[in-house]
């Protein structure tokens, strides 16, 4: 709670959301090098696997379509 503070409405207007982007995986595109394009953090891979639905020891197969959030 002590982090919690009002922003300035310059601080407000600077704000940018984040989008869910779709692209279609390539070949040599893996699970982990995916995460690495979604924005930093902990957990990356963990995110974006509950994002797309692979489960442990799935892996992107090109030509799927996948999501991140950017």
């Amino acid at each position: 709670v002590n982090t919690l503070r009002h922003l300035s409405a310059e601080e407000a207007a600077r704000v940018q959301p984040l989008r869910l982007r779709i692209i279609t995986a390539q070949p040599g595109d893996t699970i982990e090098s995916l995460a690495q394009r979604i924005p930093p953090g902990r957990f990356q891979v963990e995110r974006f696997r509950v994002l797309n639905g692979y489960r442990d020891g799935e892996t992107v197969q090109p030509g799927h379509r996948v999501k991140l959030v950017q």
